[in-house]
């Protein structure tokens, strides 16, 4: 989650109607011409917390968007050559702010999830059933009760989604992890379930189904601990049997914003840590499990100095594909690891970004043993503190034979 700066100006409509290729950005360096980025959004304000989901021969993204004042939240799709196959479709029109989507695809629409701002202690999670064009087909509100309910993730399994969010009691300040089974169609499944604890200090969690049907949620909390640690969540198919239990060491060294990715023989984990003891020098770490009562062995994986945070994980089925931010150039740039599980080790990465100015928070997603990856760039800014400026851009990365160390 990050600071949103707005003004008054609330716009009713929205007036995008063509579809055309976009041209690729010239302004990166030309030293790797194997990876092309494309500017997908034409905000002309800000673009934060994208979210990407694979289709059939491209990518949905989300994202909200400040172009109307107060943060709404957008789709459209692209293919994987970065020409945008919808136009940008605005799917929220508030009096408020609308924040932080998470988006997957189910083979015939997404399930999409974020959550409103209605006041300063009460936040509302939604859930949105989206046709590939982008229109709403239903839609519902997924927190109940008068909370902070805020940071939603939606999961897949093949038969049904799963939302789980956050709620905060705005008195007490107790953050709890709720789940809610939504079928097929869009139509909520039972109720929501308390699935475990969180903290005033978790502000991302991510997800996925096991093979067998089992959620897992994994997220950094301190409710129990002297600072963020890492815990995973596991919750039986009806979410009736949940357990929490702690994968990091509780060092009293922030360990934050966890991902995790599924293999046919276990779990890859990525998250940023500062257990060497240097708050200008956090790194992205590695862990492979092949089952989640393993200890966490981990390795830090990046070489760069300075802060580097934001990494997401995936498997394409030999290796995983790590991009993540790093601020050793003075401006954050999304560089990208690939790492081989039997083998990880600290190793060079790819520069993927160039930009003048930040590029923030990679998403991504898997298509065809490649990997769409979407984020928010600021380099249109001609002042580097404006933090309202920015873009969404996207790449699709293929990670080069022989690349894991």
């Amino acid at each position: 989650m990050r600071a949103l700066w707005t003004n008054s100006l609330i716009v009713i409509t929205v007036a995008v109607t063509a579809c055309l290729p976009l041209k690729q950005d010239s302004r990166r360096m030309p030293d790797d011409p194997a990876i092309k980025e494309y500017q997908v959004s034409d905000s002309g304000a800000g673009v934060f917390e994208v979210t990407i989901s694979a289709i059939p021969n491209g990518f949905g993204i989300v994202w909200y968007d400040t172009r109307h004042g107060d943060g709404e939240i957008y789709y459209t799709n692209v293919d994987k050559n970065g020409s945008r196959k919808s136009p940008e479709v605005r799917l929220t029109n508030n009096l408020h702010n609308s924040l932080e989507p998470r988006l997957v695809w189910n083979g015939e629409r997404f399930g999409l999830v974020w959550y409103d701002v209605l006041s300063k202690d009460h936040y509302q999670v939604k859930f949105a059933l989206l046709a590939l064009d982008g229109r709403i087909l239903e839609e519902f509100t997924l927190s109940t009760a008068k909370s902070r309910a805020r940071d939603p993730i939606v999961v897949w399994n093949g038969n049904e989604f799963c939302a789980a969010w956050l709620e905060e009691d705005p008195l007490s300040e107790r953050v709890d992890v709720l789940a809610q089974r939504i079928g097929k169609n869009g139509i909520p499944i039972a109720s929501s379930k308390w699935i475990g604890r969180a903290s005033t200090t978790t502000w991302n969690i991510n997800g996925i189904y096991h093979p067998d049907a089992t959620l897992l949620i994994i997220l950094d909390t301190e409710f129990e601990t002297k600072s963020n640690e890492i815990y995973v969540i596991t919750s039986s198919p009806e979410l009736r049997d949940s357990r929490q239990r702690r994968l990091s060491e509780d060092d009293g060294f922030p360990s934050k914003y966890p991902d995790i990715a599924p293999t046919d023989d276990g779990y890859g984990i990525a998250w940023y840590d500062s257990k060497e003891g240097d708050e200008n020098n956090n790194g992205v770490y590695f862990a492979f499990l092949h089952s989640l009562t393993d200890e966490l062995k981990s390795t830090r994986m990046t070489l760069r100095d300075g802060n580097s945070y934001g990494a997401t994980i995936a498997w394409n089925g030999s290796t995983f594909t790590i991009p993540y931010i790093n601020n050793a150039t003075g401006e954050y740039q999304i560089y990208v690891l690939t790492i081989d599980p039997a083998s990880p080790q600290a190793k060079e990465d790819i520069q993927l970004t160039y930009s003048k100015n930040d590029s923030f928070f990679p998403a991504i997603s898997l298509l065809d043993g490649g990997f769409g990856i979407a984020w928010d760039d600021m380099r249109h800014n001609e002042d580097p503190d404006d933090l309202d400026n920015s873009e969404l851009f996207f790449t699709y990365y293929r990670p080069p034979p022989g690349d894991a160390g």
